[in-house]
């Protein structure tokens, strides 16, 4: 029996190449993740510096955006992570 299991020869393994391009393609993500994360957070310093009421529910909505790509940055990060340990 091969070592390659039930799929036979079909099943292809990640090359060194394979890997740097799918770590670089996930660092890519991760910076622009990150990038669009500090850019909502430097939104929300502006909006909170107007004050005001309707400014502040602008900031809550600038808090959220920065949240959800900080969140997208750290999914970016465990998938590097994950489809590096293959």
């Amino acid at each position: 029996m091969s070592d390659y299991g039930a799929c036979g020869s079909s099943m292809r393994f990640l090359s060194q190449t394979d890997k740097e391009a799918s770590m670089s393609l996930l660092t890519a993500f991760v910076m622009i993740a990150a990038l669009f994360a500090v850019i909502s957070l430097f939104g929300g310093f502006i909006s909170m510096a107007h004050g005001g009421a309707e400014d502040q529910l602008e900031s809550h909505r600038w808090m959220f955006k920065r949240v959800g790509w900080q969140g997208l940055a750290v999914l970016f990060i465990l998938l590097a992570l994950l489809s590096n340990l293959k």
